[in-house]
């Protein structure tokens, strides 16, 4: 009867599994289908807009030209995620219109997602093997959660670096269970590493979490690892300086360079308590409760999850979080790459406090039912806001990237190849105008990114220089009003360039400019 009873247990699991797969795949391509939008009769999908910075990067690497901010000129870092943006690249040389390149980029982000969910499970039968439903329950978690499924389907390379450091803790908990000093385990998990910190060099954060613990359990292997992943810093960051010319990408500067550690922080905190904590609290005080209460549970894997967690959401208070927290209202890109170890240690706690209170003293609680409750529980608060918002109103920030991809597109048609555009919002307006663009807040510009802050700290928003973007390099189009743009063109620029209704701005002596249909641009 045990064996029986079991073997029906281990079926609903799979069974329940495989349903949430399912409901994820249905979630997810509704999601991607509602980031179209049309003009004229051909159907486009766009990005967040600082995803569309490193598919103009890519776009210009695909078609021959580097990776470069505008063709011709000479490389600047002006993105983070260098793999991801490899991988752009390579989804623009696939044979697909240009509207749906972008639509590429969100399939293999769900695909990316997937494979993320699968690792979850498979960490979390490792750290809890006697339990079978803290897999289906960090599954759950890790599948439906907003800001993972957000800020990945959205275009950011989440979803790439979570999988690759996911699978790099795998391969550090087998390592150091297995007595056996084997060269190609070492490899492997240096790859991973590597691959990691290769698509997001922030990422070596984390890598270092788990050299840390193998070098705890096994320290020849944790050292030859640490050496090994000095080596892969020093030769990324070497390989950034001889084709960049600088090894940091270019939004070091723009974003940190020059603000003092007590205002980065000051705001960190800040956004973290307004946005991230609130979401995350329910998660967790259970994970909290039960480390409290029962010793057991404190082990080096949990250790572990928890330092893989608590360290990305120190490293954005340290930042001073991200851009967009007053948009979106939840956790960032830099802690929900902590967030899938954060569920795995959820199911562990969850499940040993239901097993307590309901299962007469039994230690934990295993089987589908249970399992799906205790994730519905969790998941509800952490994300459940979030999905009603995006039924009702769709993703956040759409329906402005949507109008910036309408505007590009528009002064695509309306100018000349040879035009020169300027913009705040460097992703959409210049992918789809397809025209060499000055970056007025500095991601691709270093005299900009190195300047000093013109206003309160807010990464990548506080520095320009418009004396010398538009008084100096006289765009023939100013594409977006933003700040104090206004008053400056009103007054220096007065006799220079013509505002439009649309808020964009003419050059009054530029020929590259249709200004006619150009005006009438909403």
């Amino acid at each position: 009867m045990g064996n029986d009873s079991t073997q029906t247990d281990a079926r609903r699991l799979r069974l329940g599994a495989c349903v949430a797969f399912l409901l994820a795949s249905v979630l997810y391509l509704v999601f991607i289908l509602r980031t179209h939008f049309t003009v004229g009769r051909e159907i486009w999908f766009t990005l967040v807009d600082d995803a569309m910075i490193s598919m103009q990067y890519a776009k210009h690497l695909a078609h021959g030209s580097g990776l470069v901010w505008n063709i011709g000129e000479p490389p600047i870092e002006g993105f983070t995620n260098p793999l991801w943006t490899f991988l752009m690249a390579v989804a623009h040389m696939l044979p697909v219109p240009e509207s749906k390149v972008a639509l590429v980029v969100m399939l293999s982000s769900a695909v990316l997602l997937f494979a993320n969910t699968v690792l979850v499970g498979y960490l979390a039968k490792q750290v809890a093997p006697k339990n079978s439903g803290v897999p289906l329950i960090a599954m759950i978690l890790t599948l439906f959660c907003y800001p993972l499924v957000y800020w990945s389907l959205r275009g950011l390379e989440v979803a790439m670096v979570t999988t690759a450091v996911m699978a790099c803790t795998i391969l550090a908990v087998r390592a150091s269970r297995s007595v056996q000093q084997r060269l190609i385990p070492l490899m492997v998990i240096w790859a991973g590493m590597s691959f990691a910190v290769a698509t997001r060099l922030d990422a070596v954060i984390q890598t270092f979490i788990v050299i840390a613990y193998i070098t705890i359990t096994r320290p020849k292997l944790g050292m030859r690892l640490l050496a090994l992943m000095i080596l892969s810093v020093v030769v990324i960051l070497t390989a950034q300086y001889l084709y960049f010319g600088d090894a940091l990408p270019n939004t070091y500067y723009l974003k940190v360079g020059g603000i003092s550690v007590q205002t980065r922080i000051h705001l960190g905190l800040d956004v973290f308590f307004q946005n991230a904590l609130p979401v995350l609290t329910l998660p967790l005080v259970v994970c909290g409760l039960a480390l409290a209460l029962y010793a057991d549970l404190r082990t080096k894997e949990t250790a572990l999850l928890g330092a893989m967690f608590l360290v990305q959401c120190c490293y954005s208070i340290w930042v001073g979080g991200d851009y967009a927290e007053p948009h979106v209202r939840t956790a960032n890109r830099f802690i929900v790459q902590g967030l899938p170890f954060l569920f795995i240690l959820s199911g562990v706690a969850g499940s040993r406090l239901v097993g307590m209170a309901f299962q007469k003293g039994q230690p934990s609680t295993s089987g589908a039912l249970p399992a799906i409750a205790i994730a519905l529980c969790l998941l509800i608060p952490l994300s459940g806001k979030q999905w009603e918002t995006w039924l009702v109103n769709d993703a956040e920030m759409l329906d402005s990237d949507i109008w910036r991809a309408k505007r590009g597109l528009t002064i695509r048609e309306c100018t000349s190849k040879d035009a020169l555009i300027a913009v705040h919002a460097a992703g959409n307006i210049p992918y789809f105008a397809d025209r060499r663009t000055l970056d007025l807040l500095g991601k691709s510009d270093r005299a900009i990114a190195h300047a000093p802050p013109k206003s309160l700290f807010r990464p990548g928003h506080n520095r320009w220089d418009y004396e010398y973007s538009i008084g100096q390099k006289q765009p023939d189009v100013v594409a977006d009003e933003w700040g104090r743009l206004a008053i400056f063109m009103s007054t220096v620029m007065s006799n220079r360039y013509e505002r439009m209704n649309s808020g964009m701005y003419i050059r009054n002596d530029s020929t590259k400019v249709d200004r006619g249909r150009l005006a009438g641009c909403e």
